[in-house]
């Protein structure tokens, strides 16, 4: 059964996948590893709540609730004792754009700079009420380069 194709659904499968390049391309993982970062649960959990700093377990276990608590333990508060959520941040914001150009290719991205533009005009018209992680993404210095622009903008 195919979800009804909402505004919201419809933007959610355009968006998504610029997102989604950190959990499904290498170079995220290599970057998340060269920060001293152990496995791909420690960074997909590290990489998520960085913006916010070096946030207890309790705190990343309410955020990624999906996700079993034991898992959340098991990588927060190691990973921040192997890596600055800084380190992580700076990980991500450089590595995205690297796999997105790699898997996408510069063809794909041409329009990248005018999505950014438009993502980033629909991100300033969004309310982070109980949404402290888009909050603290939404709060990250929009990058120069319009493929990591656009990267940001997405998440």
């Amino acid at each position: 059964m195919e979800p009804t194709p909402t505004l919201a659904r419809r933007f959610w499968v355009a968006i998504e996948p610029i997102h989604s390049i950190v959990y499904f391309a290498p170079e995220p993982l290599e970057a998340a590893k060269k920060t001293g970062l152990r496995g791909f649960w420690m960074s997909y959990f590290a990489g998520r709540v960085a913006p916010l700093g070096p946030v207890p377990v309790s705190a990343v276990e309410a955020m990624t609730y999906g996700f079993a608590p034991a898992m959340v333990a098991r990588a927060i508060p190691d990973a921040w004792r192997f890596a600055s959520p800084s380190a992580v941040l700076e990980a991500r914001l450089s590595s995205a754009p690297e796999a997105l150009r790699l898997h996408v290719g510069e063809p794909g991205l041409a329009v990248a700079g005018e999505l950014a533009d438009l993502l980033w005009d629909a991100v300033a018209g969004c309310r982070f009420d109980g949404r402290p992680l888009a909050a603290a993404w939404a709060a990250v210095s929009r990058p120069d380069d319009p493929v990591a622009a656009m990267w940001l903008a997405a998440t």
